[in-house]
């Protein structure tokens, strides 16, 4: 965890220390940093790992946040089919959203596979972690490219974005960042594919951050300050619970009205909280949460 989580404290210091380092005092080895850095940007990221998926690292840290699923009785996912799986909260880190990754095409879980993910763009982009995203298979979120996914296999998006760090989920609030956001509905709407919704109990406790909402969506990557136990960037230790709730049913429309998505994304909306308020009760203290929709 340290290792990932702490390369966002460590590198971009490290980083200007190395160019410091080089123009400065001609440092051989800070030269070298940067050299390896810069070419691994240019490293071809390689394609979905499936030893990768399954090392044992993954079930050590579902160890740690005593991770579990809980689905519909399976199949509730056609096998013809396939789905928009819409995940939440992002939080700080949508660790939820990771540990259950692996898991799916599992047939004790019922999650359909081939199952996509969907990232950020930008996050393809960065030396290591574009590989490390490459290796679990993941793709860019963007429309394009989503709409070609669908066609051959169900996709698992975390629709909040960046937005759901600074607005979302926090420790004290179960709150998400859905009413603007309507595009995977129209998506949906237009493959003819039915929506899941996806709540991790348990993902927005486990850090804390601070930073810069504006910046971070104008760069389109997360600009902030995060840290958990101790003080340091490794996550609390709060169970996780990644709740699937049953389908929200879509008419496949080419060009949907407002009106239309708009009706989509209020059944979702009413999915999303009714999945929420029923399992809610297994986090304990609980009981009286709210789930506020922003």
């Amino acid at each position: 965890m340290q290792l990932v989580f702490g390369s966002a404290w460590v590198l971009p210091p490290l980083w200007l220390a190395c160019m410091i380092g080089t123009l400065l005092y001609g440092s051989k080895l800070a030269a070298a940093f940067l050299a390896v850095t810069v070419a691994a940007a240019y490293l071809p990221p390689g394609k979905r790992w499936e030893a990768f998926l399954h090392h044992w690292v993954w079930d050590t840290w579902r160890r740690y946040f005593r991770f579990r699923g809980i689905v519909p009785k399976p199949p509730f996912c056609d096998p013809g089919r396939h789905y928009i799986f819409a995940h939440f909260p992002h939080a700080v880190f949508p660790m939820g959203s990771w540990l259950s990754f692996p898991l799916c095409g599992d047939p004790l879980s019922g999650v359909p596979a081939p199952m996509i993910g969907l990232v950020a763009t930008v996050l393809l982009q960065i030396p290591f972690f574009k590989h490390m995203f490459a290796w679990m298979g993941c793709k860019p979120a963007d429309k394009p490219v989503t709409m070609r996914l669908l066609k051959r296999a169900s996709v698992g998006i975390i629709v909040e974005g960046v937005a759901g760090i600074f607005h979302g989920a926090t420790l004290q609030h179960e709150r998400i960042f859905l009413q603007q956001r309507k595009g995977f509905i129209k998506c949906a709407i237009q493959s003819g594919v039915d929506i899941v919704p996806v709540y991790h109990l348990g993902s927005s406790q486990m850090l804390r951050c601070t930073g810069s909402s504006d910046w971070s969506r104008r760069m389109r990557m997360s600009v902030c300050l995060f840290w958990g136990r101790w003080g340091l960037p490794l996550p609390y230790k709060h169970d996780i619970i990644s709740l699937v709730g049953t389908p929200v049913r879509v008419v496949q429309q080419d060009d949907p009205s407002q009106q239309e998505v708009d009706a989509v994304h209020a059944r979702f909306v009413a999915a999303i909280t009714e999945l929420f308020d029923t399992h809610k009760h297994l986090t304990p203290g609980w009981e009286s949460k709210q789930l506020t929709i922003v």
